[in-house]
């Protein structure tokens, strides 16, 4: 499958899929038209075309009866899914390029624990980016746990 970032036109795997360009996923109404925006209606010479079209500067705007549809298909395919669907109020924002640098730096130069309160205080509200930080600071805590039990064990009295 293949979509088209429908703020920024370039292209991504999926149409709910945060675009690594501009770090942007659709949200509540833009949702329908990143499904639209997708191999699932166009194709590939249809979705060269609208990605040209956004990088442009136009604004998508579908008509009602392809956002109905849209709309139809997305709570249909969201019920076939295994696992609790996200609270409503939740968004799919993902971590920009910068809040990821950033919080890579804190975990490594301040502390680990800086990442799960992070991880916590997201994990409801912005659940997607949430469970980016924790993947994120799991490994750093890892290491860094590991090295001071190495410590430990090396020059502790015992």
């Amino acid at each position: 499958m293949r979509a088209v970032c429908i703020h920024c036109g370039e292209s991504k795997p999926r149409a709910m899929a945060p675009c690594m360009a501009c770090g942007r996923s659709p949200r509540g109404e833009e949702r329908p038209v990143a499904y639209l925006f997708s191999s699932h209606h166009l194709s590939e010479e249809e979705l060269t075309a609208v990605a040209s079209r956004v990088q442009a500067g136009d604004r998508p705007d579908p008509p009602e009866h392809l956002l109905q549809r849209a709309r139809s298909e997305l709570t249909q395919s969201l019920s076939q899914l295994p696992g609790p669907v996200p609270e409503a109020g939740a968004d799919q924002r993902n971590l920009t390029r910068e809040e990821a640098w950033l919080l890579l730096l804190g975990n490594v130069v301040l502390t680990p624990l800086l990442g799960l309160a992070v991880w916590w205080g997201w994990r409801h509200r912005h659940p997607q980016a949430a469970n980016r930080v924790l993947w994120m600071t799991l490994p750093i805590v890892a290491v860094l746990g590991g090295g001071w039990w190495l410590i430990v064990l090396l020059f502790g009295e015992g």
